[in-house]
């Protein structure tokens, strides 16, 4: 089981489009694959269908990923089938995260553990987990349980920014004494492109600081910049409560979705 987190510390950078999106593609190659919404926002519930007040949600018997990092619900009591992928729903009390989580140097960890669980009970090939874009215990449970990250940021230069933010928060945490981090990044994820000279210059802003990252932290591997084109059909996939990966394959921006599902896939093999 690998667990991917697709990140940065802006909201509307596409995040939780970009998670849908590649885990429908990797759900098309008849991969398993379970999403599990961290954020307060439940966008990415509400983008694969699961549309649930807390008074439905309780009478349904569905739990929350809060309730299960905080010991009151049982996995088995939070994963939804909702088609081809599997949800953990989000939670609007997320808000108010610090509350709930209150012994920072353990609970940090609450995550990771859940995904060794998650890997020992249950048979999934992928785990994606989305968390909002606040710089809190959340988060940083996010990126100290994922074995892969892909940063994610449209082409302002405001958005790029956060983006090598984000980078920088990944390298702090790889180079903490005690190693919080062991996931790397595999690629940046350059979303909603339009126009060819300011996409150009976005090329050459981020692969400077990949580049850096690159010296910094020894990697040898390649991390690919996907350019995603802006789509109206990604858009309406929400409306549709499917990824559009699923629903239009052959679409120039599914089929860059397909590009870096196959290149995870390599990683496999």
């Amino acid at each position: 089981m690998k667990t991917i987190c697709i990140t940065t510390t802006k909201g509307g950078s596409a995040k939780t489009t970009n998670t849908v999106e590649l885990a429908g593609a990797l759900a098309t190659y008849n991969k398993k694959v379970l999403c599990i919404d961290v954020d307060q926002t439940l966008g990415l519930s509400q983008y694969l269908g699961l549309r649930m007040d807390p008074q439905q949600r309780k009478e349904y018997g569905i739990g929350t990923s809060l309730e299960l990092l905080t010991g009151n619900a049982s996995i088995s009591d939070c994963i939804v089938e909702m088609g081809a992928i599997d949800v953990i729903c989000g939670d609007e009390r997320y808000e108010k995260a610090p509350n709930f989580f209150l012994d920072e140097d353990e609970d940090k960890y609450l995550l990771k553990n859940l995904m060794k669980q998650i890997e020992n009970d249950y048979d999934y090939d992928y785990v994606f987990i989305d968390h909002g874009p606040q710089n809190d215990i959340i988060k940083k449970m996010a990126l100290i349980a994922a074995d892969e990250f892909y940063i994610t940021t449209m082409i302002s230069d405001i958005d790029r920014n956060e983006a090598k933010r984000a980078i920088d928060a990944i390298m702090k945490l790889q180079n903490s004494t005690d190693k919080l981090v062991h996931g790397d990044i595999k690629g940046i994820l350059l979303s909603a492109t339009i126009g060819k000279s300011l996409k150009e210059f976005a090329l050459e802003d981020l692969e400077e600081k990949i580049a850096e990252y690159k010296e910094k932290q020894n990697v040898n591997h390649d991390i690919p910049i996907y350019n995603i084109p802006q789509s109206m059909a990604v858009k309406e996939a929400q409306t549709y409560k499917m990824p559009n990966t699923m629903k239009h394959k052959s679409q120039t921006v599914s089929r860059v979705y397909y590009e870096i599902a196959d290149n995870i896939l390599k990683g496999e093999n």
